[in-house]
């Protein structure tokens, strides 16, 4: 899902809250942009490390969302434990939500 209309955007960068938290399969994220922007959306672990990158690329002003499966990027299912859903813009502005995957 992107650019949806459900709200108008924010006047800066904003990462809602992952739903549902803890979550036992797939975990929902919402973000909005204030201005058509380069944005990276990924997932890490509690170490930093890289889980997966859900989104990458030019997007529009507005609200988008993307849905993690609970896989990292070689398609295996991540353990259960906290994880960091990481927004970044325009290559400086960043916002960290976490959540917690359960078995």
């Amino acid at each position: 899902m992107t650019g949806t209309d459900r709200d108008p955007p924010p006047p800066e960068v904003a990462l809602a809250a992952p739903w549902p938290n803890p979550a036992r399969s797939a975990v929902h994220l919402r973000f909005a942009l204030p201005r058509p922007l380069e944005a990276t959306l990924r997932v890490h672990d509690v170490h930093g490390r890289l889980v997966r990158r859900l989104m990458q690329g030019p997007l529009a002003a507005g609200w988008h969302g993307a849905t993690w499966d609970g896989r990292d990027e070689a398609g295996r299912t991540a353990p259960p434990g906290m994880y960091l859903a990481r927004l970044e813009a325009a290559g400086t502005t960043a916002r960290t939500r976490r959540f917690v995957r359960i078995e």
